[in-house]
């Protein structure tokens, strides 16, 4: 047993050491535990979310993720890289202004509505994980609630069973960006704005792929891009080819429309401005893009219902030119030009790379080439 002069000497020491401890700030019982990174190393850090309202969100660590979603995961999960959620929906929820939802690889067959955005300056943003290759399969969705949303890097595929247009965008400041967009010719691929269910501002749609868009035999009503109920849209260095009747239509509600540097080939019209019920799209730029080979009708033309209501203010200037079965000697401008304004463009045979395979880099140089830089930039996702 020990002496009595050993147990005052250990009544000593651990008297000096709760005083170190004290001076040190070591927590004691009753201390709110450290907490423990749940992610495996080498995934960037994932901060908790703030609680929403003023101030609230997570910053989003450079580069990184905040949450995640897999076909593998649960949607009763944390969405951690280690515990994934299994719906895009589901990822949308758990995200606040600045996150980055990440997919990983594999096949999300679900019709999705985002209804979580941002705020201006910090939208949330849903992309594949470290250029893996996510595809949904269902329609997309932003809804009117969702304002500052980006959609970035994704195979977004269309169907669904009520063949409804998609990606559909009711809100503001939307991003679709670096994209692959088809519905394998069953609907109308993006839809912006509508009456019923809200108005599509300042909508961007930016190096994306927008193909095989409609019903086939053609319908006159299935489009790459119909800009509907919409203001401020952006639509520029996508590819938009192969779709069943409009590239990019202006109907009837389309106002100041920016339509720059894209490669617009092989739809039945290229692009359409127009207008009804009393409504007409006007203020729209079209410049600097390629529009070639319409199968059906002219690379640019207008349908105005009512003649007392033509658009005004949209411009047509600096594009390269190659008719496909109108308007041989003009291009495939319909002309004369009603409703819309011709400035110098460029009428030019040209050829693509592979067509059939969905290249539509310029051969050989020229301004047509030129016109949408060097190199020619390559749209869609990354992870082919």
């Amino acid at each position: 047993m020990p002496t009595l002069a050993q147990i005052r000497a250990l009544l000593s020491l651990a008297a000096v050491c709760c005083v170190l401890a004290a001076i040190a700030g070591v927590a004691l019982a009753g201390d709110p535990p450290v907490p423990i990174p749940i992610d495996p190393p080498g995934v960037p850090a994932v901060n908790p979310p703030l609680p929403p309202g003023p101030g609230g969100g997570t910053p989003e660590p450079k580069a990184g993720c905040n949450r995640f979603a897999s076909p593998r995961g649960s949607d009763r999960a944390r969405g951690t890289i280690g515990r994934p959620f299994r719906t895009v929906r589901r990822l949308n929820q758990a995200l606040r202004p600045g996150m980055h939802g990440c997919l990983r690889r594999g096949v999300y067959r679900d019709d999705v509505k985002i209804s979580r955005g941002g705020r201006r300056g910090s939208p949330v943003v849903i992309r594949p994980y470290q250029g893996e290759r996510a595809r949904i399969i269902g329609r997309f969705w932003v809804a009117r609630s969702a304002d500052d949303v980006r959609i970035e890097g994704l195979y977004l595929d269309g169907r669904n069973a009520r063949r409804l247009p998609s990606p559909t965008v009711n809100a503001a400041r939307a991003s679709f960006v670096g994209n692959d967009v088809t519905n394998h010719h069953s609907a109308i691929c993006f839809g912006l704005g509508t009456v019923q269910y809200g108005r599509a501002t300042s909508t961007v749609i930016r190096g994306n792929r927008v193909h095989d868009c409609g019903r086939l035999p053609r319908t006159n009503h299935d489009h790459g891009i119909y800009v509907e109920q919409a203001s401020g849209t952006v639509i520029e260095d996508n590819w938009i080819y192969g779709n069943a009747d409009r590239g990019v239509q202006l109907y009837p509600n389309a106002q100041d429309t920016i339509i720059r540097r894209n490669v617009i080939h092989g739809n039945a019209t290229g692009i359409v401005f127009s207008g009804a019920f009393g409504e007409v799209s006007s203020g729209a730029l079209v410049e600097q893009n390629v529009l070639t080979g319409s199968a059906e009708r002219y690379n640019v033309e207008s349908y105005w219902p009512d003649p007392a209501r033509v658009g005004h203010d949209n411009v047509v200037r600096s594009n390269c030119l190659m008719a496909g079965v109108r308007g041989r000697r003009s291009g495939g401008l319909q002309l004369p030009a009603i409703g819309f304004e011709v400035g110098p463009n460029i009428i030019e045979r040209l050829r693509y790379a592979a067509p059939r395979r969905g290249d539509f880099r310029i051969r050989g140089g020229g301004a047509c080439a030129a016109m949408l830089g060097s190199p020619q930039p390559l749209p869609g996702p990354r992870a082919r």
